[in-house]
C-alpha cells in the first residue's frame, strides 16, 4: 500500500505477529521516507458518526476526507502487498509528520536505529475513541 524509501529505512519484527519501521541509516530531517498509496476507498458513517468499516481493515486505511456522512480514504489494492510504511506506528511524540496526508518525511534528524512513527490524529478525520498507546491517560485516537 506503499513506497517505502529502503535505502532510509526496514521493516522490523518487534514481537509476536507485530511488525515496525526502523531507520536503517541517519535520514535527514525533511526526508521523504515513504509515500502512501492504494485504492480509493468511500464509506458511509454511522448515525453517531463513527466510520462503518464493513469488510475494511480500519488499521490500514489512510484517512483523508469526511464530507455529507461519507468517509474517504486509501486501502491496501491486496493485502498481502502491505509493506514498509503500512508498518510505521502512531507517537504522539512522532519523529516523523505525514504532508498532504500521503507523503511521510522526517520531523528530525533521526539517529541509525530509531523506530520511524507519526501522529495519527492528524489524519482520522473521524474520532475513533481508541485509548492511545502513550503515557498521557486521556490521549484518543
Amino acid at each position: 500500500m506503499s513506497w517505502t524509501n529502503y535505502a532510509l529505512a526496514e521493516v522490523r519484527e518487534i514481537g509476536e505477529g507485530h511488525r515496525a519501521l526502523y531507520s536503517k541509516t541517519l535520514i535527514p530531517k525533511d526526508s521523504v521516507i515513504a509515500v502512501f498509496d492504494g485504492r480509493a476507498v468511500v464509506l458511509d458513517l454511522k448515525p453517531d458518526g463513527k466510520i462503518d468499516y464493513g469488510k475494511e481493515d480500519p488499521n490500514l486505511l489512510v484517512h483523508l476526507a469526511v464530507s455529507n456522512g461519507k468517509f474517504y480514504g486509501i486501502a491496501p489494492i491486496r493485502y498481502d502487498e502491505v509493506t514498509g510504511a503500512d508498518y510505521m506506528n502512531h507517537s504522539c511524540h512522532p519523529n516523523c509528520y505525514i504532508e498532504r496526508m500521503l507523503v511521510i518525511r522526517a520531523a528530525e534528524d533521526i539517529p541509525p536505529g530509531t523506530e520511524l512513527t507519526w501522529d495519527y490524529r492528524v489524519s482520522d478525520l473521524v474520532p475513533q475513541g481508541q485509548p492511545c498507546w502513550c503515557d498521557e491517560p486521556k490521549c484518543m485516537l
